[in-house]
């Protein structure tokens, strides 16, 4: 299992097995949340970028998985035992999950791909 400040460095999407619901709460409350990742265009425009909890919520697709989970109470879910794990309860939920496996790996790299100036 990675931790939270693995996610700072790693460039490769991780195994399945090295991430959970907890270990992406908990670097998004560490880095990302407190981050402001700023562009700078050709055109001279300046766009700063921010993470909220329910930015999270939506760049892993937990809305398509389960849409019962609230965006506002996402991070309250986790801490309430939300996990991966917990999709796999019926088939709906599984089906949902498989077709976002790799979006949810990805995530892993966020930090990497939002620190690159090319994205």
């Amino acid at each position: 299992m990675l931790h939270s400040n693995d996610l700072l460095t790693i460039e490769t999407m991780p195994s399945w097995s090295d991430i959970s619901l907890a270990l992406y709460k908990e670097f998004s409350e560490q880095y990302l949340i407190p981050t402001i990742f700023r562009y700078y265009l050709e055109n001279g425009e300046i766009i700063d970028v921010r993470f909220e909890e329910w930015a999270i919520y939506h760049i892993l697709g937990i809305q398509h998985i389960n849409g019962k989970i609230s965006k506002t109470k996402f991070f309250e879910e986790i801490e309430n035992g939300l996990d991966l794990d917990s999709f796999m309860e019926n088939k709906k939920l599984k089906k949902r999950l498989n077709d976002f496996k790799h979006r949810i790996r990805m995530f892993g790299c966020i930090y990497q791909i939002m620190k690159d100036e090319k994205g």
